[in-house]
């Protein structure tokens, strides 16, 4: 449900218009700053958009429908986030070779290590497959999110509650919730 002084800013009929203002107006209703001019809590944020993923999923169980697809990335420029919610979803911050390492201003090279060791990175990217040669990608557990602070430090959370996701390629209506 998005609040009536968002409605007039929903101007298609997507899905996705539709979800980023579902998610804007639960962050607006819990005070987060719509403009993203004051400081944010990542957790804070973390907690409003599972919470309104953990609403929708309940709301669609109780209809007996499927599970939706729901893989988005949201930012206001500061803090990075991207959640899994029933389709591959990858992230690379390590890489195998770098065609830029001569030229990077980065000083440490953290991301040509095999793999993190800690929490500060370089850089994130996410994609719904892997893509290049150069980048070690993962992939994001299902149902669950990635942050990137402003300070280049990467968050993992675990799905949001009443996540379900369809793990199977049976027929539509013979699918069955998988709940995690």
């Amino acid at each position: 449900q998005v609040a009536a002084n968002f409605q007039p800013l929903i101007l298609g009929q997507t899905d996705s218009e539709h979800l980023f203002h579902y998610l804007l107006c639960r962050l607006d209703a819990a005070g987060v700053d719509r403009a993203g001019h004051d400081e944010i809590d990542e957790e804070e944020v973390v907690a409003v958009v599972q919470g309104a993923m953990s609403d929708l999923y309940k709301h669609v169980r109780s209809l007996g429908i499927r599970p939706p697809i729901i893989n988005f990335i949201l930012t206001n420029g500061d803090l990075f986030f991207s959640q899994r919610a029933g389709k591959s979803l990858y992230f690379a911050t390590q890489k195998k070779s770098c065609a830029d390492y001569d030229i990077c201003s980065e000083q440490s090279k953290v991301c040509m290590e095999l793999q993190r060791t800690g929490s500060s990175v370089t850089h994130l990217l996410v994609a719904s497959e892997k893509i290049g040669d150069e980048d070690r990608w993962e992939e994001l557990v299902e149902g669950g999110m990635v942050c990137l602070t402003p300070s280049f430090a990467l968050k993992f959370f675990p799905p949001f509650e009443n996540f379900s996701a369809v793990y199977d390629d049976t027929d539509p209506d013979e699918r069955v919730f998988v709940t995690t």
